[in-house]
Order: structure tokens, then C-alpha cells, then sequence
């Protein structure tokens, strides 16, 4: 069923979010400078990688903006006191404030901002980046991304997650979506023991 799922959500999704994008980037600065701050991603992006030793190993946690990197900042400081420099860790943002404040906070070796989601660039971010881990924190989870992931044998987290009464995860319409999406994680470390609650609900067969 969950295939169905993906099929749905690439096919009727990814389209919209990407036409949308490129219809409101004349009107909304904020769109139209995202839209310019992702271009050359990909050139930036092995530039980077190509500075790390390949022979750690090397974990991505992404966050959609500064709120969830704070959430993430207690993990990837434990990384860092526990392991030292001795895994990369690198960050993906959805948003550009996101990445301002998390680019200079030391504890990760590189930042940036996340391409839409798309069957294509998920492939490649994932052959480029080849993580031991992919972890996604509070809840901007990228479907096409962690499925993508979980295709290729890569672990996928979702830490901090939230489920309240009004989140679009407990619609009746949208919990067979949503489950979809979580069968691609490994782990889920909820906030707190009712969204763990909500979110196991969900996430049952």
C-alpha cells in the first residue's frame, strides 16, 4: 500500500510544490530567494564532501529552520562530546534563516539549504552524500527523500517528532499517508509520551 502512497505523492504532489514555487517566486521574495540560494547546490555540495575524510562515517540531520536545529543542537553536541571530529556531520535546511544561525554553531562540518523533494534529487543526494545516517527532526520529513533512503539501505530517524490533536498527521484522510512515510524510519523518538502515543497509532498496521 505504501507504494501507492509514494506513487500518489509524485505524482500528483512534487508537481504542484515545484509549479507553485516557480508561479509565486515573482511575487514572494521569500520564495524567489530560497529558489536562488538552492541554485548550484549540487557543485557546492561535492565541493564539500570532497574536503571530508571518507573514511568516517558521516551523518545528516536535517531541520526545516532554526526552531528544529535547536531541537537537534543537544544531539549533535552529545556527537561531538562523546565522538570529537571523528564522525562528519552535515546539515540540510528548508529554510534560509535555518541555515544562517546553523552554519556557524561549530558542530557541523557543512550546511545547506535542501532541495525541493523529487525521486531525482533524492537519488542523488543520497549517492553523493552516502550517510550511515539520516535523521530528520520534529517533523519535516521529506517522503520522497526517506523513502529514497530506505531504498538504499541508509537508517532514517525521526527524532523530536510531534503529533498533536490538530496535526494534519492524525486526519483520518491523511493517517494512511503518514504511514506510509514512517515505514521508511528505524526510529522514532517522540517529545513526549502522548505524541508518542498519537504517533504510534498512526503508524500501526
Amino acid at each position: 500500500m505504501w507504494e501507492i502512497w509514494r506513487l500518489l505523492y509524485n505524482l500528483l504532489v512534487v508537481p504542484v510544490v515545484h509549479l507553485s514555487a516557480t508561479v509565486l517566486a515573482p511575487f514572494l521574495p521569500e520564495v524567489r530567494s530560497g529558489l536562488i540560494a538552492r541554485r548550484g547546490w549540487r557543485s557546492r555540495l561535492v565541493e564539500a564532501l570532497g574536503a571530508l575524510d571518507g573514511r568516517r562515517p558521516l551523518f545528516w540531520f536535517h531541520c526545516a529552520s532554526l526552531g528544529e536545529y535547536e531541537q537537534a543542537r543537544p544531539i549533535l553536541g552529545e556527537l561531538r562530546r562523546r565522538h570529537g571530529d571523528r564522525p562528519s556531520i552535515i546539515l540540510s535546511f528548508f529554510s534560509q534563516t535555518g541555515l544562517k544561525h546553523g552554519r556557524y554553531r561549530g558542530l557541523a562540518d557543512y550546511a545547506f539549504l535542501l532541495p525541493l523533494d523529487s525521486p531525482a534529487t533524492s537519488r542523488r543526494l543520497l549517492e553523493l552524500i552516502e550517510p550511515n545516517l539520516l535523521c530528520f527532526v520534529k517533523f519535516d520529513l521529506w517522503p520522497e527523500l526517506a523513502w529514497s533512503a530506505r531504498e538504499a539501505g541508509i537508517p532514517v530517524a525521526l527524532v523530536s517528532a510531534s503529533a498533536n490533536r490538530r496535526s494534519s498527521v492524525t486526519h483520518p484522510f491523511l493517517r494512511g499517508f503518514f504511514r506510509a512515510v514512517f515505514r521508511s524510519c528505524s526510529f522514532i523518538g517522540a517529545v513526549d509520551a502522548e505524541d508518542a502515543r498519537r504517533l504510534e497509532i498512526v503508524s500501526a498496521k
